[in-house]
């Protein structure tokens, strides 16, 4: 009869090889994964929806959508990244978007990392833009003119006027 320190340890080591393989095979990805954490209680995760659908609806970008005030929805890639990132940062709050592309891993923590998450994504894939009238800007372009601005992130991206005089 095995200790139970052994199956421990066993188990240990099967989930770290999981860890790994999973890890490997999103990581050799070159496609654009993101994993987006949030709540629909919190205020900052509902400043970023918009952004997040705009993107997720319009974009060759894979997205993987956790609300974690449910989490047993949640798959298990998602869940499995979530206790990585808690388990390096020492926490977990809303909004977070864990973005794999390229073999690389960026972690965008609050509204206004994930709104930079924009410019990010933009040097590796292409993003979809905002028609307005019979002009197009990127998205990153509206999230900045907004932020030049000091004003909340722009509330959908299916614009019929810009409220900043551009188009």
């Amino acid at each position: 009869m095995r200790s139970k320190a052994t199956i421990l340890l066993l188990m240990a080591v099967i989930l770290l090889l999981t860890s790994l393989v999973f890890m490997s095979c999103i990581q050799s990805s070159r496609q654009p994964k993101v994993y987006y954490y949030f709540s629909p209680r919190c205020p900052n995760c509902i400043a970023v929806d918009p952004l997040i659908n705009f993107l997720k609806n319009n974009s060759s970008i894979k997205f993987d959508i956790c609300n974690v005030d449910d989490f047993k929805n949640c798959t298990n890639e998602s869940k499995e990244i979530a206790y990585m990132v808690k388990k390096k940062l020492g926490f977990f709050g809303t909004p977070i978007a864990v973005v794999f592309s390229n073999g690389k891993t960026k972690i965008f923590i609050g509204k206004y990392q994930v709104l930079n998450m924009v410019k990010y994504l933009s040097n590796s894939t292409k993003l979809p833009e905002v028609s307005l009238n019979n002009s197009r800007f990127s998205v990153k372009d509206c999230i900045e003119c907004h932020e030049k601005r000091n004003i909340s992130p722009p509330s959908h991206y299916s614009c019929t006027y810009c409220c900043h005089n551009i188009g």
